[in-house]
């Protein structure tokens, strides 16, 4: 047992980031914006942007984040050019990392910059750099 490393678990860590987020986050709204429907032709039609919404985040301000402890996690760029940082679960379905823009009720964010928080091979947690 002691020579042996344990099992960890990363989905039992999900959920519990999963149950946070349900119980003190509020929804949101993360949109891709389109790019040209053909890459190799930048100024050609636009695609089609995604759109999900009633994503469950919870709002911290980026002063004084060193005393949350997040600040360990996430680059230096994200707390100094971030109004906002949105914690989120990360998606199994949409690469939240490549969203632009974000709305927060009558609010609405550009997507500064994304860190993620995965410590093994399941993403834990998205740190979401925001600004108007």
């Amino acid at each position: 047992l002691w020579g042996r490393p344990m099992a960890v678990d990363w989905n039992r860590y999900r959920k519990i980031v999963d149950d946070a987020m349900k119980k003190w986050g509020r929804p949101i709204t993360l949109i891709n914006d389109a790019g040209p429907l053909d890459p190799s032709d930048p100024l050609g039609m636009p695609g089609v942007e995604t759109v999900v919404s009633n994503i469950q985040a919870v709002f911290v301000n980026p002063v004084g984040n060193t005393s949350l402890g997040i600040a360990r996690y996430i680059s230096p760029g994200l707390l100094e050019n971030s109004e906002q940082i949105a914690l989120i679960l990360p998606s199994r379905v949409h690469d939240f990392k490549r969203f632009t823009r974000c709305t927060d009720g009558g609010a609405k964010w550009k997507i500064s910059q994304v860190d993620e928080l995965k410590p093994g091979p399941v993403p834990i947690l998205l740190y979401i750099g925001l600004r108007q």
